[in-house]
């Protein structure tokens, strides 16, 4: 395998615009915002989520809105090009496989076909890499 790009971590941003309500203690309403604060696709709101985040803006000595930002992180799987020349995507420890027949680990190496695997051992695997029990 070669121009191995190796997995990575991804990062997305996430906005909401949500508020307590002061008269009932726990409960909360919130909606899907963008980075400036518009609640995303309003005209897809129920009839009750509009009432909802109008009673959130409308009414201050209920509900305080707020903004708030989170970040959220995820792995994007490595790739590689296969001996063959196709992409193959690297997203598994040991069972990244080529439409080829060539299998690869997560780093990018070659592995023998998962019908080999476990020979030493005594253990037995399917052509998908899956142990036969």
């Amino acid at each position: 395998m070669k121009d191995i790009r190796p997995r990575r971590r991804g990062i997305r941003m996430a906005y909401s615009l949500s508020a307590w309500d002061r008269h009932n203690p726990g409960c909360g309403i919130g909606f899907a915002c963008d980075v400036d604060g518009c609640v995303l696709d309003p005209l897809g709101l129920s009839d009750a989520a509009i009432r909802n985040l109008c009673s959130m803006l409308f009414q201050p000595d209920r509900y305080t809105p707020a903004f708030e930002a989170r970040k959220h992180s995820y792995m994007i799987a490595g790739e590689g090009k296969c001996t063959c020349g196709l992409c193959v995507q690297l997203d598994d420890a040991t069972t990244n496989s080529c439409r080829c027949g060539r299998y690869y680990n997560g780093y990018g190496q070659e592995l023998a076909h998962p019908s080999q695997w476990g020979e030493e051992t005594g253990e037995r695997f399917d052509g998908f890499g899956r142990e036969i029990l």
